[in-house]
């Protein structure tokens, strides 16, 4: 049921980002191409990530920057609210 309804948030909700995009950012030293992840999400509320050097940062211009289980964490305890 939960992943039938991450599903369902995912269709409606997330934002895919085609393409490639220049970064002028210089968070991540170890992974220059993880700023592409960052430029993209700067219009988001989150990013959910399995990226070391993302989730080193854990918030980035005050998004925040989770892993899947975090993520599902809290959408399971949105459900049970």
């Amino acid at each position: 049921m939960i992943v039938s309804h991450l599903i369902t948030l995912l269709a409606e909700d997330a934002l895919v980002v085609p393409g490639d995009i220049e970064t002028a950012s210089d968070s991540i030293r170890e992974d220059p191409s993880d700023e592409a992840v960052l430029a993209c999400a700067l219009d988001s509320d989150l990013v959910v990530s399995g990226d070391r050097h993302l989730l080193d940062l854990a918030k980035y211009r005050g998004i925040r920057i989770l892993t899947v289980r975090e993520f599902m964490g809290e959408l399971s305890a949105e459900n049970q609210s």
